[in-house]
């Protein structure tokens, strides 16, 4: 029976995984804000802050969620293309409700931090916390959406920078890589060096997100040992914020809207049932 949970745990960790790698590639949607809707974030900022502690402690959740996020980021980076094309506002009403259906979840863990009854875990400097989130965010990415795009040429530093970005989109929730490289016209040659394992896009972009990977996290672990409760219920704000940005247009038609609400019950639904999943499994681990 433990062998049994053990290896749905890893299953379970592997989706995720590909879900965030997928997720983190499409316009719009924030690495960050993916792991920190399905729970990852902390432990993910753990294991990269303080890698000795975090390998002993994280060990089979890297490696499993590590295949997975690989699978989706660069096996699955082709398919994105083909998607996007074939229907974009799918995908990301599919990616809306992927987030939708964390947010019970969000909510609740953001609270746990405070040592009171459960009816006021939820003060009001934290629902001013995310109410600044959400404003914030909801501001930088009107802001993105509304400027001309600026034209940088692909490259070396470009690939470089394309790197620096993803690593900032997985360390700041909310931060979406895919619309800065779409702002600075590199998404399109970044996503297909990446597709084609081209070495001289793959390697500068590797560097600049091991960087970022590796001076960002300790600063922001230090945040969270001081100010757990306000910087979690900012990210629930940033996390409805991203959601609320990448809404596609409104359908033209009756039979547009059934497929959205059908699209975003359906990564919901899906969210959902993994995070209860995980909670269960982490139960009954520590029960035993």
């Amino acid at each position: 029976m433990v062998q049994k949970n053990r290896l749905f745990q890893w299953l379970v960790w592997a989706a995720q995984g590909v879900l965030v790698g997928f997720g983190a590639i499409l316009p719009g949607v924030s690495g960050g804000a993916l792991l920190a809707a399905f729970g990852l974030y902390k432990p993910i900022l753990d294991l990269i802050s303080s890698p000795i502690k975090g390998i002993k402690k994280y060990f089979w959740m890297f490696c499993f969620f590590g295949i997975g996020g690989l699978i989706g980021f660069v096996g699955l980076s082709g398919l994105v293309n083909v998607l996007l094309e074939a229907n974009e506002a799918l995908v990301k009403c599919v990616f809306i409700g992927f987030m939708l259906g964390t947010v019970p979840e969000l909510w609740s863990d953001a609270g746990k931090s405070i040592d009171t009854k459960a009816f006021s875990r939820h003060r009001t400097s934290d629902w001013l916390a995310m109410g600044i989130g959400f404003a914030g965010m909801l501001a930088i990415l009107l802001l993105l959406n509304g400027s001309a795009a600026v034209q940088m040429l692909p490259g070396l530093p470009a690939w470089i920078f394309c790197g620096i970005c993803w690593g900032l989109s997985f360390v700041i929730p909310g931060l979406s890589a895919s619309t800065l490289l779409l702002f600075f016209g590199l998404y399109g040659p970044m996503l297909d060096g990446i597709s084609r394992l081209d070495m001289g896009v793959c390697i500068p972009l590797g560097i600049g997100m091991l960087a970022i990977l590796l001076l960002l996290p300790r600063l922001v672990k230090a945040a969270f040992a001081r100010w757990d409760a306000p910087l979690s219920h900012g990210i629930l704000g940033i996390v409805l914020a991203t959601t609320a940005m990448i809404f596609p247009g409104l359908p033209a038609d009756a039979l547009g809207w059934i497929l959205y609400v059908v699209c975003i019950i359906c990564g919901c639904g899906v969210s959902y049932v993994l995070g209860k999943v995980c909670a269960r499994l982490r139960e009954n681990a520590e029960e035993k």
